[in-house]
């Protein structure tokens, strides 16, 4: 019981996270539930809650069709290898996972904080979110965690923040479903988890309307300073869980 009631608050913390910054479900729902669950099953928990999750903030604000048609050819790069790359999930130790992802998420947006003026023209866009969508393609079908190229890249484009929140969103969502197909194709994600994933989709949601909330009161300013604090304060905890 004590574990099912920590792995529930756990679910809405991200999901709550996600309402308000849109993102930080993965972040923080994988090393949560890693210590009850390990990284596979943690993983196969959150794979509903992510998809449905994104597909909600993927439609909002009515800006979908114009960041899809943007952010196409990463998209569909970050599928193809999500998929693919799910052969060589959970072959590579735990704390390595862990400590090189951790390091990429204090490194990376760090640098883009403190950098503002690194900026990403739309003529480099086709090439270079190419190559994002690759690499985080890599990382998320080896680890679930496509986060720190995307968040990056994202921090570069300086996108307003309704367009952020979709297209980071967005990004995600067809990450997690390269990653749900390539799980389902290696017979890691059966019946039974995918009947505790959609389960789990209901402290995610609930925990999602109210950062939703909640994001309505928080200015640009303080929006860039969360998603900041959200990929250092994970970073941190992955280097520590590494350790």
């Amino acid at each position: 019981m004590t574990s099912f009631i920590y792995c529930v608050l756990a679910l809405f913390v991200g999901g709550a996270l996600k309402g308000v910054v849109g993102l930080g479900l993965p972040l923080v729902g994988v090393p949560l539930l890693t210590f009850p669950l390990g990284l596979e099953g943690a993983v196969s928990i959150l794979v509903l809650p992510i998809i449905v999750s994104n597909i909600a903030q993927s439609f909002a604000a009515g800006l979908f069709p114009s960041v899809a048609r943007r952010f196409f050819p990463l998209l569909a790069v970050l599928f193809c290898v999500t998929a693919i790359s799910t052969r060589g999930f959970n072959l590579l130790p735990e704390r390595g996972l862990f400590g090189v992802v951790g390091a990429a998420l204090v490194v990376f947006p760090t640098v883009a904080y403190l950098r503002p003026t690194i900026r990403v023209s739309r003529e480099q866009e086709p090439w270079l979110g190419t190559l994002v969508g690759a690499v985080a393609g890599v990382l998320a079908g080896v680890s679930s965690m496509p986060g720190p190229p995307l968040m990056i890249y994202l921090a570069c484009l300086r996108l307003p923040k309704n367009e952020f929140v979709v297209a980071v969103s967005l990004m995600f969502l067809v990450a997690q479903v390269g990653l749900g197909l390539g799980l389902i194709g290696l017979s890691k994600t059966g019946p039974l988890e995918l009947s505790l994933s959609a389960a789990a989709c209901i402290p995610v949601l609930a925990g999602m309307w109210l950062g939703s909330k909640a994001r309505l009161r928080v200015s640009d300013r303080v929006f860039s300073v969360l998603v900041f604090a959200t990929y250092l304060l994970t970073g941190v905890s992955f280097l520590v869980r590494a350790l």
